[in-house]
């Protein structure tokens, strides 16, 4: 069963990012998936690369949608993504190691940072999108 599960809620209203939000959603599912089903320490640390790989493509193509649009807080915006990246980076270190990330623990890999994200940061970022006509 999905650790997270789309809801509109999530939505900000801009499609492109919608759309990578749920692949995002995905490689979290996976990575739950994974660390539930206790797979060996390659797949795992696969799945967590798999996750940080998107994350960069996604966060890159938050920030340039940003940029494109003359949106004032992209450095805010972009710090919360390095935020995010370091603690990814920290736990593809973790598995390189053999530990087993667990969801809420020392190495987590919850949804709260995915949803405090998109709640918080992306939500206006949309508004703001959307103030320019971005949908």
């Amino acid at each position: 069963m999905p650790i997270l599960v789309w809801s509109e809620e999530y939505s900000v209203n801009v499609a492109e990012i919608d759309a990578q939000h749920k692949t995002l959603l995905e490689h979290v599912n996976k990575l739950h998936a994974g660390v539930t089903a206790k797979i060996d320490k390659e797949a795992l640390r696969q799945l967590v690369l798999d996750l940080v790989e998107y994350a960069r493509f996604h966060f890159a193509s938050e920030e340039e949608l940003m940029k494109e649009h003359a949106l004032q807080y992209v450095d805010i915006h972009h710090q919360d993504h390095e935020l995010l990246l370091r603690h990814l980076e920290h736990i593809v270190h973790a598995v390189s190691r053999g530990k087993h990330p667990a969801f809420y623990s020392e190495y987590d890999v919850s949804n709260d940072w995915f949803l405090a994200h998109i709640l918080g940061f992306d939500k206006k970022m949309g508004a703001a999108l959307n103030r320019k006509g971005v949908y």
